[in-house]
């Protein structure tokens, strides 16, 4: 399910939909979105779905571990699949109101709430792996990258959601 959730986000972030996040000129972004209206609609539930079965593969990951890491990885899944339900909200405002998505009038909360729900998860995960039959580098990948992402969400207040992906999918294929 790691792997799954992984590869639904980080798959339709590089759809040509999702290429309006690299353009900065306001006409442009409207008139790109405007020819891509159907796949950016649709491509806003392979976003919310990949990341609350990213959440759910991190709860199941954590039922597969014994003693308070297996625990400590089953409540850090619980705290990322409640993280990931503002994210759902988000894509569906996004694909329902691009007008809103667009003119940046979509609230703020859900991302907020969704990037630093899903960071504590990482961040419990990592060091609760650090005491696992996993390789010891699992553990401290995912430290490791929670405290960059950490450092980049309050340097920039921004993160691309897809990098919480790449952390789940290398963690998904480590589990394996």
């Amino acid at each position: 399910m790691l792997l799954a959730g992984a590869a639904a986000f980080v798959g339709v972030a590089f759809a040509p939909a999702s290429f309006v996040f690299g353009i900065s000129d306001r006409a442009d972004r409207r008139a790109y979105l405007e020819r891509h209206a159907r796949s950016w609609r649709w491509g806003q539930l392979p976003f919310a779905a990949g990341a609350v079965v990213s959440a759910v593969g991190l709860l199941c990951l954590g039922l597969q571990l014994h003693g308070a890491s297996g625990a400590a990885v089953t409540v850090a899944g619980v705290a990322a699949v409640l993280a990931s339900l503002p994210w759902v909200e988000h894509c569906r405002q996004r694909a329902v109101a691009i007008d809103d998505f667009l003119e940046g009038r979509l609230p703020g909360w859900h991302f907020v709430i969704f990037c630093w729900g899903t960071l504590a998860a990482l961040a419990v995960t990592g060091v609760a792996l650090l005491g696992t039959e996993l390789p010891s580098w699992t553990g401290w990948f995912v430290l490791a990258a929670t405290a960059l992402l950490v450092a980049a969400l309050l340097r920039f207040r921004d993160l691309p959601p897809f990098v919480f992906y790449i952390v789940t999918g290398v963690l998904g294929a480590a589990a394996l």
